[in-house]
């Protein structure tokens, strides 16, 4: 089948003329792994795009859970093995542009929404009546491939807002979660939710843990007393940076400080 594609790279059904782009369904089936057991491939000339509909499944040393989809390029080896009973739709197909960002990469995880996993669902189902539901399945895929590179462009764009955080993050110290947030220019819901997904700890914990950490490199590198260092780092009094330390790693400051002369 045919396909335009215009600059925010949605597709429609065309006709063929030049620079249009195709896709096809080349074959479609389940996969259940029964736990600790696992599968290995390699895709060939079509790519491969794997739904994990139950349980879950482990490759490459990552655990892969239900809701999740993988996608693998072609000439790609690859290894999945049951980290519990797992189902798995498996869909190969062929698709002629390779310049979109879920195909810039051999292997990508992305975690699908709801209207993603029922579309491959529904493209599971019809796989039986393929021979009355003629392009049907490879529409439904168009729209699967449309909401994954929207995807893929939102992640770049979130992995460009952490990695500039985590910069921003080192070359300060005196730091709050709304100083954080406002540096970079968006909320600190969002910016929690940014640094939850790509640290797995939330805003304040990175922001806890730099502390920590600058108040040891100025404890073991300077001879700041308890007094520049509550001011260094924005602490009211000396008493809450004693706490603070204390709090969050289980020994007192006063016994680190005697612990690293």
């Amino acid at each position: 089948m045919i396909y335009t594609v215009d600059d925010n790279k949605y597709y429609s059904l065309g006709k063929r003329e030049v620079e249009r782009v195709s896709l096809s369904i080349i074959q479609i089936k389940e996969r259940r792994l029964d736990d600790g057991n696992f599968f290995s491939s390699k895709v060939t000339q079509s790519k491969a795009l794997f739904l994990v509909t139950s349980g879950s499944i482990i490759i490459n040393g990552t655990e892969i859970k239900k809701g999740s989809v993988v996608y693998i390029s072609k000439f790609t080896n690859y290894k999945f093995s049951a980290a519990e009973p797992a189902h798995i739709i498996e869909i190969l197909f062929d698709y002629s542009d390779d310049y979109l960002p879920l195909f810039r990469e051999n292997f990508r995880i992305l975690e699908a929404p709801l209207e993603i996993i029922e579309y491959i669902n529904r493209i599971y189902y019809n796989k039986f009546y393929i021979n009355t539901l003629t392009g049907v399945n490879e529409a439904l895929m168009l729209n699967v491939l449309n909401m994954l590179n929207i995807l893929c462009d939102s992640y770049s764009a979130e992995l460009g807002l952490y990695q500039e955080f985590c910069k921003w993050l080192e070359s300060s110290n005196n730091i709050t979660a709304e100083q954080a947030a406002d540096a970079m220019g968006c909320s600190v819901a969002h910016l929690n939710r940014t640094v939850k997904k790509y640290s797995g700890k939330c805003l304040s914990a990175v922001i806890s843990e730099r502390k920590i950490l600058e108040i040891k490199m100025l404890i073991q590198y300077s001879n700041s007393s308890t007094k520049e260092i509550t001011r260094k780092l924005g602490f009211e009094s000396p008493e809450l940076l004693r706490k603070f330390f204390k709090y969050h790693t289980g020994i007192s400051l006063k016994d680190y400080k005697t612990k690293s002369i």
